[in-house]
Parts: C-alpha cells; sequence; structure tokens
C-alpha cells in the first residue's frame, strides 16, 4: 500500500486537482479566478466533485458581473477550468501533450514556483441531492486527456465501524500540496439539511479524521488488498461539529473533528450513462 499511497500525493500521478471558474479565460491581462474546489478525475476525461459550491454568489461591481455561479455557467459569463500545477513547465513531462494546450491556458505562478495549466470543462449535471457534480473536459486534444491520472470508482455502501477510508485531500498549510490519511467510519445515516436553496438528503457516512477546511470535493478512497489499488467510494460535503464546553459556557464553541461523507452509493445509476 505505501507505494500506492505516495502515488496518490505526487504531482504526476495523483488523481486530485481543483476546479476553478475562470472569467476571460484566453486573456492573460484580464483573467479572473474564483470557487476554488477539490474534484478528481475519474477516467475518460470526466470530473467529479461537489454541487453545493455552483450556488456561491460571485459578484464584481466593476465588471458588472453579480449572480451564482451556475448561472454565470450558463450565460457563457465565465467557465469551469480544471487546475493542474507542476515544478517544471511541461505537462507531465511531455513536449507533445504540452504544445497541444492552449498557451493562453499556460502561466507560471512565481509566488507559488509552480506552472500552472488549466483545461477547460463543461458541468454535465449536477446531482445537488447527494451533493456532486459530473464535469467533462473539453475543447482539449486526446494526448492532453490521456495524460491525467484518474481513479476507478467503488459503490460499495459502508456499514460497519470498521471500515476504514483514505481521505485525498490537500495539505494543511496549501491547497498545491496533497495529503492522504486514514478516516474512520463512525456512522451511517439517513441525512437531511439546507444547502443555498438546494436540500441534501439521503444516505451519508459520519467519518472521523482530519479534514481540511476548503475540502469539500476531496475523494474518501479504499483499499483493494486484492487489485492493489485504491478505490473512490465517497466525497467530502459537509462538515459536523461537536460543540464544547469551554469555562462553563459553550456560546460559539465549536469543534469540528467529523465529516459528513457522500458515498458514490448514492449516484450509481445517475453515473451510468456517462461512466462505464
Amino acid at each position: 500500500m505505501k507505494k500506492q499511497k505516495i502515488k496518490l500525493i505526487n504531482e504526476l500521478s495523483s488523481p486530485l486537482f481543483r476546479i476553478m471558474s475562470v472569467f476571460n479565460n484566453d486573456s492573460p491581462s484580464n483573467r479572473k479566478f474564483c470557487n476554488n474546489i477539490c474534484a478528481f478525475h475519474i477516467g475518460n476525461g470526466y470530473v467529479l466533485s461537489v454541487a453545493h459550491n455552483l450556488n456561491i454568489q460571485f459578484s464584481d461591481a466593476n465588471a458588472n458581473i453579480s449572480g451564482k455561479v451556475i448561472d454565470l455557467y450558463g450565460q457563457g459569463t465565465c467557465k469551469p477550468f480544471l487546475v493542474v500545477q507542476f515544478r517544471n513547465n511541461k505537462f507531465y513531462n511531455n513536449d507533445e501533450a504540452t504544445e497541444k494546450i492552449n498557451p493562453n491556458h499556460i502561466f507560471y505562478e512565481q509566488q507559488f514556483l509552480r506552472h500552472t495549466f488549466i483545461i477547460e470543462l463543461e458541468l454535465v449535471e449536477a446531482f445537488y441531492n447527494e451533493d456532486f457534480a459530473l464535469y467533462r473536459i473539453v475543447n482539449t486534444d486526446r494526448t492532453v486527456i490521456n495524460l491525467l491520472p484518474s481513479v476507478k470508482l467503488s459503490y460499495k455502501l459502508l456499514t460497519s465501524e470498521n471500515d476504514s477510508l483514505f481521505c485525498l485531500q490537500s495539505s494543511p498549510f496549501h491547497e498545491i500540496g496533497k495529503m492522504v490519511n486514514i478516516a474512520k467510519v463512525e456512522g451511517i445515516l439517513d441525512s437531511w439539511s439546507e444547502a443555498g436553496s438546494h436540500i441534501l438528503d439521503g444516505t451519508r457516512y459520519l467519518v472521523r479524521g482530519y479534514f481540511r477546511f476548503g475540502s469539500s470535493g476531496a475523494p474518501y478512497l479504499i483499499y483493494d488488498k486484492i487489485l492493489r489499488q485504491f478505490r473512490v467510494n465517497g466525497i467530502q460535503s459537509q462538515a459536523s461539529p461537536v460543540q464544547l464546553c469551554i469555562n462553563g459556557n459553550r456560546d460559539n464553541n465549536f469543534q469540528y473533528v467529523n465529516a459528513i461523507v457522500s458515498p458514490l452509493f448514492n449516484i450509481k445509476e445517475k453515473l451510468k450513462p456517462y461512466v462505464k
């Protein structure tokens, strides 16, 4: 398992990425980014993330832009892009693939010491109830798509307190880094909550383990000992707080140690038309 864990966090083999909404993507001087969210490639150019961030309100008075991200996508005001970053200036060390990417979509970020590549996506479908969003890479050469590492799916529903997951997420100090850590399934629930104008409803895991704020969309993995590979089983959806009493006072004393994870089991039938 050691080698597989290292592959999960290595920039050349990790299936973990970020999705950002990009305005004026072909104009480096006017380009703007917002709505940073974790995502992972599940193969053949399909990418999964959460859906709740699509309802985030974006506003830019100078550009006279205001609205929910999902509406701005529909209007063509901005587009979702997959963000891929490397220490060198080649896309997965491949000259051919690098040359096939729009030069306007490649830039160096000095403050991060990283070369950033942005790959255009389109939103295929949002499953708001289950808090999943499925994207597809578009307007991109197949050579580029084929180089993106991916993770296979597991629709197994975990119900035992002995079931362990591994959370693949951004490192604690900055989203550029990656980490994988053990998370324990503490319970299964029939959950109901509100997220903006949408309802999050249905089967969820209650998971205990470190998760970084801003890790929504991060995959939770199980390890297949027979095939010796990790498979994604769920997605980081919500935080579940524990209220603490400090000096006899509970007001505003919350510690977030539990995650609410949406299992892929919830969207198995909905994914079938897209993912083989």
